[in-house]
């Protein structure tokens, strides 16, 4: 008779506990899935962010989603009038083109996809598995609740609780918030020390010349035939990349297999799977250009403000506007980006190619970031 009372008291004991988790872990929302909105700052939401997209893609049903890696995450506005709402933001930090993929399939498969864009660059076509080790899984009969009983989840509660007052990290709609951003920027000592010695410096460090070289579009075949297929508009735009970091990139993996020889490749695959389908192509927007923008000064004096960059490798989000102005046809910038075509990609990058020197000065770069 003990026995059964201690077994009634032990699992009473256990489920209450288990009851209390969940009901805390909900309240408390760390990854933002709950909309409870108690907690303002959410520190810890980036570890959940890939599972977050599959439960909030299958909640919203969008009629528009932009996909890509943190640069379009961090400067694009899903509200903006470019967008066809209700609209998500479903690019995530570190992204490559096979989650960005399996996104755009999640999104199609709900049944109100109707515009898509994609917004990448060279990183992006790099690496083809994801930082989740479970990602496929996320797709499997995804449920917001099953995590409401993980330690895990409850240790990231804690923190969230821990961080209260503190500064937000994310926005409700997906972005990082300015002030976390300029936070971070002042924490390093301003926007060119922190671009120098936490981007630049050891930028595709990592990466080989022959790597870049024998990239993969099986993906982004992929992604336009599915968007081709299921009746949704994909608009393509590069990501504006400051000319800081193109000097980067050309100092470790070379610019014309890295930039120039991958715009080539996407506008002449684009071109193929559309005759292939008997489709019109999907129009490609090359941000990634030279221009007075790309090629400003980041501030050395940590007090200043940069106008459109965080550091060389993010925009902020007046650039995305002006982005988005620009897709919508009521952009006032006509030279932040170009339209790109088997037509005229050759044309555009040996003009891209002269205006180099004009913006930057390639010697006294790497002499100042590299010592040589």
């Amino acid at each position: 008779m003990k026995f059964k009372k201690w077994t009634f008291g032990f699992l009473a004991a256990a489920a209450l506990i288990f009851a209390f988790v969940a009901a805390f872990n909900y309240l408390v929302d760390p990854y933002r899935i709950y909309d409870t909105d108690i907690f303002k700052n959410k520190p810890r939401e980036d570890l959940q962010s890939r599972f977050m997209k599959v439960v909030k893609i299958q909640k919203i049903r969008p009629a528009s989603i932009f996909l890509g890696n943190s640069r379009p995450q961090t400067a694009l506005n899903p509200a903006h009038r470019y967008f066809t709402q209700p609209a998500f933001n479903a690019a995530v930090s570190g992204s490559n083109l096979n989650e960005t993929k399996a996104y755009l399939k999640w999104a199609i498969k709900q049944g109100n996809l109707k515009q898509a864009l994609l917004v990448f660059d060279d990183k992006t076509m790099l690496g083809g598995g994801s930082k989740a080790d479970d990602f496929e899984e996320y797709f499997k009969n995804p449920s917001a609740y099953k995590i409401l009983f993980s330690s895990q989840t409850l240790r990231d509660s804690v923190a969230t609780v821990l961080k209260y007052g503190k500064t937000p990290l994310f926005e409700p709609d997906g972005r990082r918030t300015e002030a976390s951003l300029l936070e971070e920027v002042r924490r390093n000592g301003g926007y060119y020390e922190y671009s120098v010695k936490k981007i630049e410096s050891g930028y595709m460090a990592e990466r080989k010349r022959d790597e870049v070289s024998r990239l993969s579009y099986e993906n982004f075949i992929e992604i336009l035939t599915d968007s081709h297929e299921n009746n949704v508009t994909l608009d393509i735009a590069i990501s504006p990349l400051h000319a800081r970091l193109l000097e980067a990139m050309d100092y470790r993996v070379g610019l014309d297999a890295a930039w120039y020889e991958w715009k080539k490749q996407i506008t002449a695959v684009n071109e193929e799977v559309a005759k292939r389908l008997g489709k019109k192509p999907f129009r490609i927007v090359d941000f990634g250009v030279y221009n007075e923008i790309t090629a400003q000064e980041l501030p050395k004096n940590a007090d200043q403000v940069s106008p459109y960059y965080w550091e060389a490798s993010h925009y902020n989000a007046r650039l995305g506007d002006m982005m988005l102005d620009f897709l919508s046809g009521q952009g006032e910038h006509a030279g932040l980006g170009v339209e790109i075509t088997s037509k005229n990609i050759d044309a555009h990058i040996e003009n891209q190619k002269s205006l180099r020197a004009k913006f930057i000065d390639t010697r006294e770069y790497r002499r100042e970031v590299f010592g040589e």
